[in-house]
């Protein structure tokens, strides 16, 4: 006779990964972390579910510094190889947007946890892909936060349009012929890079070849715009190739399309 004590300790335990992700690395530095936050709500959320049995794992599937625009991040391709190879039988994320904000990026990994078998849990949207409601939910709050990652771009975009307008320059590396001002916040021509960068047109008015003109441009042993960050690589220097002219031409700066 098998009594139900010993059911319950031949019941297989419902291993859990713990998934997390935040944007910028500084989200990720200092005593107690938006990834020690997240953490903590899906670890006290797998114990409150030790009545089936779950339990945690030991490792860690950390993305501090990843955007969620992309599946492309290393602890996330970690987590997808213990999935099929059978490592785990529910995947549990903070938010979904930890997980993705790609409505379609969304939709294909949660096909891929289905086909392993595993399930994908919200701790604070409270929901489970193992069953038709939370099915269904996840499909509506995957499309708000595509629709969420959609608006913030568009006013991103905004924003540096106007700011541009205005002549501000929005942040990067200035282009050939110009530098960011010491005070920073706009552009300001820089006269020895402004000899090379109107000889490069003038070049490819004669010449209407951009081959030609960055054989010439080696020929003179020029090289492409340099530039050193404070405690950085340096970043140009380089050859000049058909692309590289090709880009200095078409630069929205450089031809007034765009203040600096």
């Amino acid at each position: 006779m098998i009594r139900k004590a010993d059911i319950a300790t031949e019941t297989k335990p419902i291993r859990a990964a713990i998934y997390c992700r935040v944007s910028t690395i500084d989200q990720a530095t200092g005593e107690f972390t938006s990834i020690d936050n997240q953490r903590e709500m899906a670890e006290a959320y797998v114990k409150s579910q030790a009545g089936k049995n779950w339990i945690a794992i030991d490792e860690h599937f950390d993305d501090p510094g990843y955007s969620a625009g992309t599946v492309e991040r290393p602890a996330l391709r970690r987590l997808l190889a213990l999935i099929e190879a059978g490592g785990v039988e529910v995947v549990v994320a903070y938010r979904l947007d930890r997980l993705s904000r790609s409505l379609s990026d969304f939709m294909k990994l949660i096909d891929r946890f289905k086909a392993a078998g595993v399930a994908f849990v919200s701790v604070t949207e409270s929901f489970s892909t193992d069953n038709a409601v939370g099915r269904l939910t996840m499909g509506l709050l995957a499309t708000f936060a595509e629709f969420e990652r959609a608006t913030i771009s568009a006013r991103t975009a905004d924003k540096m349009g106007a700011a541009r307008r205005k002549g501000k320059w929005t942040g990067g590396h200035a282009p050939l012929g110009y530098r960011v001002h010491e005070a920073g916040g706009r552009l300001v021509v820089d006269p020895d890079e402004a000899v090379m960068l109107r000889e490069i047109f003038g070049l490819y008015v004669g010449l209407r070849s951009l081959i030609a003109v960055a054989e010439e441009l080696n020929r003179r042993a020029w090289t492409t715009k340099s530039h050193t960050p404070a405690g950085g690589r340096t970043w140009g220097g380089k050859p000049f190739t058909k692309t590289r002219v090709h880009q200095i031409l078409t630069n929205v700066t450089s031809t007034g399309r765009v203040g600096g």
